[in-house]
């Protein structure tokens, strides 16, 4: 992978566990009944949506998509060992 793709892919990854961390803050703050949790739900979703959009776009300058694939899997496995 040449600097770029490298850089997007690294983007990629680290928004995908920012999303799924933030999964986690939203769940912990509705349970504990936050009165901020409705406002931080709806940020997050705007986040999320604005990753996804930046995305879509980037990943057509991909050559290898089957590098995200791997990539992803190890960031799952990293996740499952942070989360134990």
């Amino acid at each position: 992978m040449n600097p770029t793709e490298k850089a997007i892919v690294l983007s990629y990854l680290l928004s995908k566990l920012l999303n799924k961390n933030l999964d986690v803050v939203l769940h912990e703050m509705k349970v504990i009944g936050n009165e901020d949790a409705g406002k931080m739900q709806h940020r997050v979703e705007k986040l999320i949506g604005a990753n996804r959009n930046v995305f879509r776009i980037l990943e057509r300058n991909i050559t290898n998509s089957e590098n995200i694939d791997e990539l992803e899997a190890d960031l799952d496995d990293l996740l499952e060992k942070i989360w134990e």
